[in-house]
């Protein structure tokens, strides 16, 4: 069982519906908060909202108000915190007070969308000033707490079509590709800001929005397969503290061939495949993620050599089919001391590797 701590969005908060009940437990889920707001000073929640809202709505405007999500989940007992910024779409409101609030909307709602204050727009400097750092702050509680090893970030990204392969009528094409650059740019940040931190990243053929969604149609309410391969990337070992790596001495494994002069090549050797398997990779240095070979029927992947020295090995993964849970095996890792393939030297393993 995997426990599963979320400070952002439905995006991830849908993907543990689909999880089978013995696989997630959600322990906590902090929404409706933009990291912007969370690192300000408390505010008092104003009689109006606790009068108009109730229940998982009040919960998430308070909290949102009192600045405690923080402290919060640095006491929390969990696997795996994710992080997604879709939430970050809200404006901001900076009241006479100094704190900033998040105009989510059913803030909005609960004060007749008549907020007092200086409106912030999403996206703008003063909400990336205030955001970076909110983000600077995030880090540094993990860190004293003992969590940030713990941290996964969902790299998702606003749709730009639907199910049925159409353009979305609402927002338009260039509302969509400001909310991914701003994306982007702080999924840099974070980078940045928390080294080595590790990203749940999809292909771009992921990105659809469902039309028959639970919640509405909308750019980040996706269908079904992302929030399988949410799942999937969770189960393994790169991802949570909780999933113990399967035994190295079972009959399948995962080798990387460092022969050829361009590239390197991942190979799965052993495994009786049948028509329904399906193979991914993924190439680390140490362990960061540095290229993934997603899902396909071919049981070898090809990547460029890596342009900076260290230690390498690849991840193998072997499904019967989407949704299924993989198996995995780690290669031996490889020594690259110069940037010719011809000084990529394998060592032994160590007898208790660590985890990818």
């Amino acid at each position: 069982m995997i426990k599963i701590a979320i400070l952002g969005s439905c995006v991830s908060r849908d993907a543990i519906e689909f999880a089978n009940p013995d696989e997630f437990q959600l322990v906590s889920y902090f929404a409706r908060s933009s990291m912007a707001s969370l690192a300000t000073r408390p505010t008092v929640l104003p009689n109006t909202v606790t009068q108009e809202l109730n229940n998982f709505r009040l919960r998430m405007v308070a909290a949102d108000h009192d600045k405690t999500t923080f402290n919060k989940l640095s006491k929390l007992d969990y696997d795996v915190l994710i992080l997604d910024l879709i939430d970050e779409r809200f404006n901001l409101l900076e009241q006479s007070d100094g704190s900033v609030i998040t105009l989510s909307a059913e803030y909005m709602a609960a004060v007749k969308n008549k907020p007092s204050g200086r409106i912030i727009k999403s996206g703008s400097e003063r909400h990336v000033d205030l955001w970076r750092i909110g983000a600077k702050r995030f880090i540094k509680e993990l860190h004293e707490s003992g969590k940030l090893n713990k941290l996964v970030i969902n790299k998702v990204f606003w749709s730009r079509k639907n199910s049925e392969g159409n353009s979305l009528d609402s927002p338009d094409t260039r509302t969509i590709d400001e909310a991914n650059q701003f994306l982007e740019n702080r999924y840099s940040d974070l980078k940045e800001y928390a080294e080595g931190c590790r990203f749940i990243s999809y292909p771009e053929h992921l990105f659809r929005a469902d039309v028959g969604h639970k919640w509405g149609a909308s750019p980040f309410h996706y269908e079904k397969n992302l929030y399988i391969e949410t799942l999937r990337q969770l189960k393994i070992p790169e991802f949570n503290s909780s999933t113990k790596e399967p035994n190295r001495e079972a009959l399948w494994k995962v080798t990387l061939d460092t022969s050829k002069e361009d590239t390197w090549t991942a190979n799965i050797h052993g495994y009786p495949i049948n028509s329904n398997h399906e193979f991914a990779f993924y190439l680390m240095k140490g362990k960061e993620r540095i290229a993934t070979r997603w899902y396909s029927k071919k049981p070898s992947a090809a990547f460029e050599i890596p342009l900076t020295r260290g230690f390498y090995h690849v991840v193998g993964f072997i499904r019967c089919d989407l949704g299924s849970s993989p198996e995995f095996r780690l290669s031996d890792p490889i020594m690259l001391s110069s940037l010719s393939c011809s000084e990529a030297v394998a060592v032994d393993f160590p007898a208790s590797p660590s985890k990818v």
